[in-house]
């Protein structure tokens, strides 16, 4: 009936009675192993004068400890517990002891193994496997942790940074300094003399050789001016009286600025024909300008009155004499000399009658003409003294050359240099008026101040 219902009784089974012995946990000495001591020796780096590397800053992710999870060892289905290997359990230990992390695989391995090798004698010893599983990780964590680096509190992983070895640095001997290199200054070629500059005059003549004595510089420009050069560079030969720079300095402006005044003075200083001084005669001499010159020989030569102070310098046309005062021909004079009776408009210069002696009404006359002199230091002048024919010649020049001494002695004696003073007396030669009523007899009768 119960077969035919489709139900299975359950047998009636007797398990036999089976004595599993009790396995206790053996007791396993694990050494400690510590970190080696390691004396590194100090380092030091050498004191060179390099700059300073810093360390890169490198980021470094932070580790950390991995969370184990450990699963739940359940027994598998036909589970049949072994005979635990106690030996294998301690091999596997000892592995973990010595090879840390890969020893912790293979401890755990082992235990594997062991629990394999185990006789399936009792289920009721399953709980021994995992508690040796859990020794092995107490033995192999601390391990990891040693190997990692130490029992870090948060685990962070520090990265070592190599010292950067400094670099020696090798001092280099200085390269010597080349020695300079001597070079011969050449010498500096000695200058050539300068040519001589030629001449304006012809070569050897008067005018050349007045211009290689040194001191004729301002004769020479007014011959250049009044254009004599030609003249006087010709065959001649002459005579030329030459007055020196110093001579020249005291000519009129007069002169020097009338052209046709010039020339008539330059010409006035030649003589045809080479006189040497020892030719000379005493007495007048034509010259050039066709006027004469008188020549004295008394206590030197003379030229009017001019000195000759050398003489007879010669060139191949002619010969020279130096003297020491422009010679002024008298139509020159005429033409340049400026009375002063004129431009004071002094009244006549009475005297005594047949005397030389000056009338007392005449003195503020005289006195006029100390003053203009004072005021005009570079004016000379010739005092002129003339009569009215009354009388013989000899006494009328005799008188007249009384009166105008009469009168130079007044300047000097109102403080006027004698050397700017000259009288001379002339008689009745050169009367201004008629002698033919007394009026005109009183013009004649003068005393004449005339600018040289």
């Amino acid at each position: 009936a119960a077969a035919a219902a489709g139900k299975i009784g359950k047998p009636d089974i007797n398990m036999p009675d089976v004595n599993v012995p009790k396995v206790s946990a053996p007791d396993v000495n694990v050494p400690k192993v510590s970190a080696p001591d390691v004396n590194v020796p100090k380092v030091s780096a050498p004191d060179v004068n390099v700059p300073k590397v810093s360390a890169p800053e490198v980021n470094v992710p932070k580790v950390n400890k991995p969370d184990v999870n450990m699963p739940k060892a359940e027994r598998p289905a036909g589970w049949v517990e072994r005979e635990a290997n106690p030996k294998a359990a301690v091999g596997a230990v000892g592995g973990l002891g010595k090879a840390g992390v890969a020893a912790g695989g293979a401890g755990v391995a082992g235990v594997a193994g062991a629990a394999s090798l185990g006789g399936e004698k009792k289920r009721g010893m399953w709980w021994l496997w995992p508690l040796l599983a859990l020794i092995a990780l107490a033995i192999a964590i601390p391990l990891l942790l040693t190997q990692c680096g130490g029992d870090d509190d948060e685990g962070d992983a520090t990265p070592v940074v190599d010292e950067v070895e400094e670099p020696e640095v090798v001092e280099e001997e200085p390269e010597p300094e080349p020695e300079p290199e001597v070079v011969e200054e050449e010498p500096e070629p000695e200058p050539e003399p300068e040519p001589e500059p030629a001449s304006r005059f012809a070569p050897g003549r008067i005018l050349d050789t007045a211009d290689g004595a040194g001191e004729f510089t301002a004769l020479l420009g007014a011959v250049e001016g009044a254009s004599l050069v030609d003249a006087l560079d010709g065959d001649g030969p002459f005579t030329v009286f030459a007055p020196t720079d110093e001579a020249m300095a005291a000519v009129p402006e007069a002169i020097t600025s009338d052209p046709d005044l010039l020339d008539k003075v330059l010409k006035y200083h030649v003589v045809a024909g080479a006189v040497t001084s020892a030719d000379l005669a005493a007495g007048p001499v034509e010259t050039l300008d066709g006027e004469t010159l008188t020549i004295g020989l008394d206590g030197g030569v003379t030229a009017n009155d001019s000195n000759v102070v050398e003489a007879d310098i010669t060139a191949e046309n002619g010969v020279i004499h130096v003297i020491d005062k422009v010679l002024v021909p008298p139509s020159v004079l005429a033409a340049i000399s400026s009375s002063i009776n004129e431009r004071l408009d002094l009244a006549p210069i009475n005297f005594e009658v047949n005397s030389a002696a000056i009338a007392g009404d005449s003195t503020a006359t005289l006195d006029q003409a100390v003053a203009f002199l004072e005021e005009n230091a570079d004016i000379n002048v010739a005092i002129e003294g003339h009569t009215d024919s009354d009388g013989g010649d000899a006494s009328n020049l005799a008188l007249s050359q009384a009166r105008a001494e009469s009168v130079m002695k007044y300047l000097v004696d109102n403080g006027i240099d004698a050397t700017r003073l000259t009288a001379t007396g002339f008689g009745e030669a050169n009367p201004v008026a008629e002698n033919d009523t007394p009026e005109n007899k009183a013009q004649n009768r003068r005393i004449e101040f005339n600018i040289v």
